[in-house]
C-alpha cells in the first residue's frame, strides 16, 4: 500500500457530520453527493466542501461528484457487511498510517494521531487535531473505535469538561453570649463571675430563631 502525498489528509471542522452523512448515506444514497445535495440534507453547514473531501478521500464519491458504483455497495448491505467495506475504505486511504502502526491505528490516542498527520503534511496543530478528529470520526462509523467523538470546535479539540459544582455542606454557627453576674460572700463583699454561653445553630437558622435565643438568655440567664 503506498502513502500519501504531504496535503492530502482531509478534514472538517465540525466530525460530527461524518457519522451523520454515512447514515443518511446508509437511509437513501444520492447518486449525486455535492454541495447542493448537503445542502439540502442539512449535512455539515458551510463545510459541505470539507465533508465531500472525506467522502472522496475514502473513495464513496469519485471526482466527478458521483456516489462511486462499486465502493458506494456497502451502503446497501447489512450491517456486517457494511461495517466490514467501510473498514476496508478507511484502512486503503489511510494506508500509510496503517503501514506504520498496523491495526493498533484505530485506537491510536489523539496526541500520537496529531503528531503523525502533522509530520505528514506539515500541518499546524489546529489542522492536525481536526485531521485527527476526522480519522477518528470514521474509526467510531466504521465500529473501531468506541466512545461519542468530538462534536467539533475551531481548533479540532475536544471541548473542555465542565468541573462539577462542589458540594455544599451546612456549616454550624456558634453564638456566644457572655456576661457578668455578681455573687455574693458569706462576709458580705461582691464577687464577680463571667459567663460564658454557647449556642450550636444549623446556617440556615431564621432571625427569628436568633431572636428568641438571646431573649430566652437574657431572660433566664442574666435578668
Amino acid at each position: 500500500m503506498g502513502g500519501k502525498v504531504a496535503n492530502q489528509y482531509p478534514y472538517v471542522s465540525s466530525a460530527g457530520s461524518i457519522g451523520q452523512a454515512l447514515e443518511q448515506f446508509r437511509k437513501k444514497l444520492p447518486q449525486t453527493i455535492d454541495s447542493d445535495t448537503l445542502k439540502q440534507l442539512e449535512l455539515a453547514p458551510n463545510n459541505e466542501s470539507y465533508l465531500i473531501n472525506v467522502l472522496k478521500f475514502i473513495g464513496i464519491v469519485d471526482e466527478a461528484g458521483k456516489a462511486d458504483s462499486k465502493k458506494s455497495e456497502i451502503f446497501y448491505a447489512d450491517d456486517t457487511q457494511y461495517i466490514a467495506g467501510l473498514s476496508e475504505l478507511i484502512e486503503a486511504a489511510y494506508s500509510s498510517l496503517f503501514d506504520l502502526h498496523g491495526a493498533v491505528a484505530w485506537n491510536l490516542d489523539k496526541g500520537k494521531l496529531t503528531s503523525f498527520f502533522r509530520q505528514a503534511d506539515k500541518t499546524s496543530e489546529i489542522v492536525g487535531g481536526r485531521q485527527t478528529n476526522t480519522f477518528v470520526a470514521l474509526a467510531v462509523a466504521a465500529k473501531k473505535r468506541d466512545g461519542v467523538e468530538d462534536k467539533g470546535t475551531s481548533n479540532g479539540t475536544s471541548k473542555p469538561k465542565k468541573s462539577p459544582k462542589p458540594t455544599v455542606v451546612a456549616k454550624k454557627t456558634t453564638v456566644a453570649e457572655q456576661t457578668t453576674v455578681e455573687l455574693a460572700k458569706p462576709n458580705g463583699s461582691p464577687v464577680s463571675l463571667n459567663v460564658r454561653i454557647e449556642v450550636v445553630l444549623p446556617s440556615n437558622s431564621t432571625k427569628e430563631t436568633y431572636d428568641n435565643i438571646f431573649k430566652s438568655i437574657r431572660e433566664n440567664l442574666i435578668d
